[in-house]
């Protein structure tokens, strides 16, 4: 299990200049990472998703040794890899980790075996020639490369140059595997591939696992848990489902899926189960929290689906808004309706079939199990 203890990092000059390098508008007057405290049980996917700049990256290379906080503690299995009050900081290369880095960082003079076994045969921990064999054969089997044991690293293919990463990075099957935004130079259908690829090794390999992505969608495909950062902070931590539906505060409300968000009062004569807003009153699954007043309701477009006005009536428990289709477009999989209700305007989503068009009057059907409202005033 990986523990981090309320680590503080302040920015440094390096890290500054990389993330501006990037277009990161970096704020010096806060640290990089403001106190982060987290768990990663055994065998468990953990994503780290949030913005550039937010702390994640910094985090990650915290937890490897490459980066020095100025507090806190991390613990990997009972071991301190760092401790500030106790003045230790493990080098990299004790701290029996694997690691993939965004560029996947493969020797291009050395062959696909020879690729996989250097971190067996550098360093403090290098093992006998046959263990070594046997290792990279089964780690380059694992992830579809046993083929090409003897191919020039550099006649592989991106997908291939990814997978040969992640066998170098597990071959010695570390206690912990990081994982630093593997999947952004690949292309979207290779990526979305590569994903159930990655999962599936982690799981059939059982590898306590954590990953840094700005992709929600990877997020919310891969992890067992998700923490969401922003600002160096921890702004929620928890399974994909409670991150998406039942969001923290406003900024995981933004960052994670792309809602509508509605304005809204607390209704308190309704049992606090009703929201006042510009399209009118909204019933919810349960009741609002004691202490909210003024709220922002999460309206997730999938949930919105519209239906011609002159349409069958909607299921029982349904808030049911009217209003005018102003523009669509047809994404393959779905179709995007933009629906104005009085002043506002929502996304809606609907199967590929529908038969709404622009200019219809139609009816959107809003599940009050479905809303799920945050704090209006909590970033």
């Amino acid at each position: 299990m990986l523990t981090v203890t309320e680590v503080v990092k302040n920015y440094d000059p390096q890290s500054v200049r990389r993330l501006r390098k990037r277009g990161v508008d970096v704020d010096t007057t806060r640290p990089a990472l403001g106190g982060v405290s987290l768990r990663v049980e055994d065998g468990q996917f953990h994503t780290l998703l949030g913005p550039s700049g937010c702390g994640k990256t910094t985090l990650l290379r915290s937890v490897a040794g490459l980066e020095h906080p100025d507090a806190g503690e991390i613990e990997l299995g009972g071991d301190t890899l760092f401790s500030a009050a106790r003045s230790v900081d493990l080098s990299p290369d004790r701290r029996g980790l694997g690691m993939v880095f965004q560029s996947y960082a493969i020797w291009p003079h050395m062959s696909v075996k020879q690729n996989v076994a250097f971190p067996m045969r550098a360093g403090r921990a290098k093992r006998p020639k046959a263990e070594v064999d046997k290792l990279v054969l089964e780690a380059l089997e694992s992830v579809g490369l046993a083929d090409y044991v003897d191919r020039p690293a550099t006649k592989l293919s991106g997908g291939q140059q990814q997978r040969l990463a992640f066998a170098r990075a597990m071959v010695g099957r570390p206690r912990l595997l990081l994982l630093d935004e593997p999947l952004s130079n690949l292309d979207a259908q290779l990526r979305a591939s590569m994903r159930l690829e990655l999962k599936r090794l982690q799981r059939e390999l059982g590898l306590t696992t954590l990953y840094v992505t700005h992709d929600q969608a990877e997020a919310l495909a891969m992890s067992d848990v998700i923490t969401v950062m922003n600002g160096g902070r921890v702004m929620q931590q928890g399974t994909p489902r409670e991150v998406y539906d039942r969001p923290a505060n406003l900024f995981v409300a933004r960052f994670v899926g792309s809602p509508n968000l509605l304005p809204a009062k607390v209704d308190s004569g309704s049992g606090r189960r009703t929201v006042l807003t510009s399209v009118g009153p909204l019933v919810l699954g349960e009741a609002v929290p004691a202490g909210l007043e003024e709220v922002a309701v999460v309206l997730r477009p999938e949930d919105l689906e519209p239906r011609l006005a002159t349409g069958a009536a909607g299921s029982p428990g349904t808030n049911e808004l009217t209003g005018t289709v102003v523009t669509q477009s047809f994404e393959g999989e779905c179709i995007r309706h933009i629906v104005a209700i009085g002043d506002q305007r929502l996304e809606c989503r609907s199967g590929r079939h529908c038969d709404v068009r622009p200019g219809d009057e139609v009816v959107v059907s809003v599940p009050g199990r479905s809303l799920s409202v945050v704090d209006a005033q909590d970033e």
